[in-house]
């Protein structure tokens, strides 16, 4: 069965009877939402399973009074256990056909990358709100679910929430059919503890909480990937910019989206004399800072142990409290390049500007691959961008005079000067690909050029097979870009925001 959670939220109950007995309040979600949300999440940080387990346990035997003889459990019935059964397994069964959808072709992963925080929260909000409309107990059944919070699932860019919902799909497609997914929780499995003798009403009321907190976060996961998918259809706010991520050319995307994946949410910290991070050292070690630094110039250099900061002492000194100079450790606040730690080779060397960030015209090439052998014809092209980091690429007339290209804006620029790096990797035709498109749709009307001789040129740099594969580019550039442009035309731009990420600067 689909739930019908489109205006739930006006049927949402304010007042929450577990509040009441566990001594916290929450705002109303109807007139202030964003705080309703806050005050929850402050709460379920403070939650135990066993008192979330006595209360609603403690509503079963007010509703069991009232509906069954000697005081049985309501959930003793078959027939009732059955209906909250069949009730998970339909909203399982419509949580799998969304997400199906949803992941298909990447499209999410790519959406919810890219997005800005504030829309991320604003999806996860929906989300939230919506399954406890759909609740049992309304917003009371968000106190079986500590696990399903906002700050848990915008934590390193929105990762966690991919993380989150990779695994509650692939928990769906390893049950059995016609049975329900019930996710592990050390937190709820405590909900029994300190029993002194477990009843058969204690066991009867266990099964059925599982149940619905099962229930809530598959409702959650449902609403939230369709106000995602509702944005994606519609096109709505936030979502326009991604979306011409995605059409311009679902592949290149797709490769794109994954390295910003991949890239850290923040700074390693390591010893900066044993150079060992808190995951090589183990346990949860707190690092020691450097005082002087910290206190005069506001920089962190960081010690595991007195020892180390003792050893490290002969190196420190000068600098100690007087400059901001430490080993830059990769990985670390202090490294230029921290948020690219397993950058390629052609960015290994870039110096970092005033402003933190890189020079896109320092972006040249890696070093080369002995396994790919490059023509003499790419070697000259190699040689002449080493001796002009502002050309982005030479093209040459009839007469073998070299005329420099230079690609404008800093999303076209940096794509382009990555894919060109790309182009030179063993087994990668992606990147030759796409400058040789770029290059034949801008540059064949340039004076001294023309279509064949580019097309002629690239052959002898990259290979002749290369050339239908460009023209195989062109075709699905022309059917996705509009305005006839070229893929890196039209998808640096879109890229500009992700570039800020990574620090890129055109200067």
């Amino acid at each position: 069965m689909e739930p019908t959670a489109s205006n739930n939220i006006d049927n949402l109950v304010d007042w929450i009877f577990i509040g009441e007995r566990l001594s916290f309040k929450v705002a109303s979600v109807k007139t202030d939402p964003t705080r309703w949300n806050k005050d929850w999440e402050k709460a379920l940080r403070g939650l135990k399973a066993q008192d979330v387990f006595e209360f609603f346990r403690t509503c079963n035997q007010y509703w069991s009074t009232r509906k069954t003889p000697n005081s049985e459990s309501v959930y003793r019935h078959q027939h009732l256990r059955d209906l909250v059964e069949t009730r998970l397994l339909e909203r399982q069964n419509f949580a799998g056909s969304v997400w199906t959808a949803l992941l298909a072709g990447g499209k999410f992963g790519m959406s919810w990358l890219s997005m800005k925080e504030k829309e991320r929260r604003k999806h996860l909000l929906k989300g939230i709100t919506e399954a406890c409309a759909l609740g049992t107990a309304h917003q009371n059944m968000r106190a079986l679910c500590p696990d399903v919070t906002m700050d848990a699932m915008v934590k390193e860019q929105g990762k966690a929430f991919i993380v989150f919902v990779e695994a509650f799909v692939k928990g769906l497609d390893g049950v059995a059919a016609g049975s329900v997914l019930l996710l592990s929780s050390e937190w709820w499995d405590r909900a029994l503890d300190g029993l002194h003798r477990k009843t058969d009403v204690d066991g009867d009321v266990f099964y059925a909480l599982t149940r619905h907190r099962n229930e809530f976060i598959t409702d959650f996961v449902v609403s939230t990937g369709m106000s995602i998918l509702e944005d994606l259809t519609m096109a709505g706010p936030g979502m326009k910019e991604i979306l011409n991520i995605i059409r311009g050319d679902p592949q290149y995307a797709s490769s794109w989206i994954d390295t910003v994946a991949s890239l850290p949410a923040k700074p390693t910290i390591r010893c900066e004399n044993c150079t060992k991070s808190t995951a090589e050292i183990g346990g949860s070690l707190k690092f020691m800072l450097c005082g002087a630094c910290k206190s005069k110039l506001g920089f962190s250099v960081h010690y595991c142990s007195k020892a180390c900061q003792k050893e490290d002492w002969p190196n420190h000194r000068q600098h100690c409290g007087k400059e901001k100079i430490s080993k830059q450790l990769s990985g670390t606040a202090n490294d230029p390049h921290w948020w690219f730690p397993d950058r390629p080779g052609y960015m290994e060397d870039l110096a970092a500007q005033n402003n933190g960030g890189v020079s896109l015209l320092q972006i040249g090439f890696g070093k080369a691959d002995p396994s790919r052998p490059y023509s003499a014809a790419l070697q000259r092209q190699i040689s002449l961008l080493r001796h002009d980091e502002v050309a982005d690429y030479f093209l040459f007339d009839a007469a073998d005079r070299p005329i420099r290209v230079e690609v404008q804006g800093i999303g076209r620029k940096a794509t382009f000067r990555m894919m060109r790096s790309d182009a030179l990797a063993p087994n990668d035709e992606q990147g030759a690909q796409a400058i040789g498109e770029y290059l034949v749709k801008t540059m064949s009307h340039h004076p001294g050029l023309t279509r064949e001789m580019i097309f002629a040129q690239l052959g002898k740099e990259y290979g002749e097979d290369l050339i239908p594969k460009i023209m195989e580019v062109e075709t699905i550039s022309a059917a996705n870009n509009p305005g006839g442009l070229s893929f890196l035309e039209h998808f640096g731009p879109s890229l500009e925001p992700l570039l800020g990420t990574m620090m890129l600067d055109h200067q």
